[in-house]
């Protein structure tokens, strides 16, 4: 008489046989590594909350530009939740990064939120003696032409 295998064991090797793992049909992992230099503040990407620095793990995202921010999303008209400054929208540009995430890779993000305030005043300074020279301009452009008729 001959041995019957058992069904159960028939059932199990095809099983294991047809859980194979290809693991070059998998995709890479597409992520960013978000470095700051204080920590406890809130990190936004896309304008949601991903956590609180420091952040311990990577953040995965599709491929393509994502916004990396102190400050929630402020595009949306509907979420106004800052006043309309001038100063504060250019404190909000410094804190923000535009970064493109291609696939598979995974990129490093640098925010530091204490040097903002700083860059925001020099930006402001830079602006101001523009338009001082952008009035001289025209001031010296109208005596020129003054003093031609």
């Amino acid at each position: 008489m001959i041995k019957q295998f058992p069904a159960y064991l028939i059932v199990l090797i095809s099983f294991l046989i047809g859980q194979e793992i290809k693991w070059e049909h998998y995709p890479e992992k597409t992520a960013l590594k978000i470095a700051t230099d204080t920590p406890g503040i809130p990190i936004y990407v896309d304008g949601l909350q991903v956590g609180v620095a420091p952040l311990a793990q990577l953040v995965e995202v599709f491929p393509g530009w994502h916004r990396v921010s102190y400050f929630p999303d402020t595009d949306n008209p509907y979420k106004s939740i800052f006043p309309k400054d001038r100063r504060i929208n250019d404190i909000i540009r410094m804190g923000t990064v535009n970064i493109l995430v291609e696939k598979g890779h995974v990129v490093d993000v640098v925010l530091n939120y204490q040097s903002i305030e700083e860059e925001v005043r020099t930006y402001q300074r830079s602006v101001n003696s523009g338009r001082w020279i952008g009035f001289t301009m025209v001031m010296a452009v109208l005596v020129v032409l003054t003093w031609i008729t």
